[in-house]
């Protein structure tokens, strides 16, 4: 949704700004996970010989990872499939039979704003109501706002009118003890 008093160009400023935020939001988590990832021995808390987690959580974002480390295996040993579960954030993830013998890295970022909706494929803008109903709640609040502008200006021309009384009397005032 566009605001109605804004020009094209401030709306593609703010098109424009909004993804480069996005972009460093993004370039941000990369570095963070990639950097815990480098130091998974000392960064990430081992759950059982194979597999290891790591949560971090504040306010507005969570963050959970869950890796499944490779280890030499012979052909004959199976390990289960895994079922990550990352309780914290509500999300239950089984991986598929390949990753039985592959190193797995699983990474959830939860964020309390959504900063990806309206760049998806599938996004469409919500229609605006073509009856009409729209401009006329537009036009109410212009009138309203043209009405209050209106009081406004009769408030201050009232106080002018009453200060210019105000003067008049102290000046009379004034007059009638110099003359006497």
């Amino acid at each position: 949704e566009e605001p109605l008093d804004a020009t094209a160009t401030t709306v593609e400023n703010w098109k424009e700004v909004r993804e480069s935020y996005r972009s460093e939001i993004f370039r941000k988590f990369d570095q963070g996970t990639f950097h815990i990832l480098r130091k998974i021995q000392t960064k990430m808390n081992r759950i059982d010989y194979w597999t290891v987690d790591y949560k971090q959580s504040t306010e507005n974002v969570k963050i959970s990872m869950w890796a499944w480390l490779q280890f030499p295996l012979s052909d004959l040993t199976k390990r289960d499939l895994p079922i990550v579960d990352f309780l914290d954030i509500g999300i239950t993830i089984q991986l598929p039979v390949p990753y039985d013998r592959k190193f797995v890295i699983v990474r959830v970022i939860y964020v309390t704003f959504d900063p990806l909706s309206d760049s998806s494929r599938t996004w469409n803008q919500p229609p605006l109501n073509s009856e009409g109903t729209f401009v006329d709640v537009v036009d109410y609040w212009f009138q309203k706002k043209a009405e209050y502008e209106r009081q406004l200006m009769l408030e201050e021309l009232r106080l002018l009118e009453l200060e210019k009384r105000q003067l008049g009397v102290d000046k009379s005032r004034d007059f009638s003890i110099e003359s006497k």
